[in-house]
């Protein structure tokens, strides 16, 4: 969990949402705590009108340049990763996405995020979002993918996240991962 909240907390703009998402991740992923306790500490009310089930479809983020084999490769991410945030049941423009991504050293996420790889964006929703998604891009390659090789392997993945903010309500959409490889890296020598 302690790396999680710290990837959040990565972007100052965005520290307090990010420590609201985490929450809610946290407790959407463990033991939920009992309604009487977090009354008891203060836990925040947010008014989600007439959205309550917004997160039961959010859908994972999707990345157009991974191959068929699942894989983002080199030539797919040089110019920067691009990500896009599917339409979803009810979305509207003014609708708040944000998307927090970094790299990590681990086929498999059981290493460690790599610092310095944190990214976040957020964009408004607009009607041409709601055909197409919303679109992201992770960049520049050199500071935001390259430092996987640091690791001395040509191999990682990255760990992406979105939030959906509307009527001061936000709802976490599914973790998504990919797998990355750079062999094809021309500055390897």
């Amino acid at each position: 969990m302690d790396r999680i909240r710290a990837f959040y907390a990565a972007d100052a703009k965005l520290r307090g949402l990010a420590e609201i998402a985490w929450e809610m991740w946290r407790r959407r992923f463990s033991r939920a705590p009992r309604p009487e306790a977090a009354a008891a500490v203060g836990a925040r009310q947010f008014d989600r009108g007439l959205s309550t089930d917004l997160s039961r479809v959010l859908q994972e983020a999707q990345f157009p340049a991974r191959n068929t084999s699942g894989w983002l490769r080199y030539h797919g991410a040089k110019d920067g990763v691009r990500i896009v945030v599917p339409p979803y049941e009810t979305m509207r423009p003014g609708d708040v996405v944000t998307l927090l991504w970094v790299a990590h050293d681990d086929l498999w996420l059981g290493g460690r995020n790599i610092p310095g790889t944190e990214f976040a964006d957020e964009k408004r929703v607009t009607r041409q979002d709601i055909a197409n998604g919303v679109e992201f891009l992770v960049g520049p390659y050199h500071s935001k993918v390259r430092p996987i090789l640091k690791s001395q392997k040509l191999w990682g993945a990255a760990r992406v996240f979105y939030m959906v903010t509307r009527n001061r309500g936000i709802f976490c959409g599914p973790e998504s991962t990919v797998r990355i490889n750079l062999f094809e890296d021309p500055d390897l020598g």
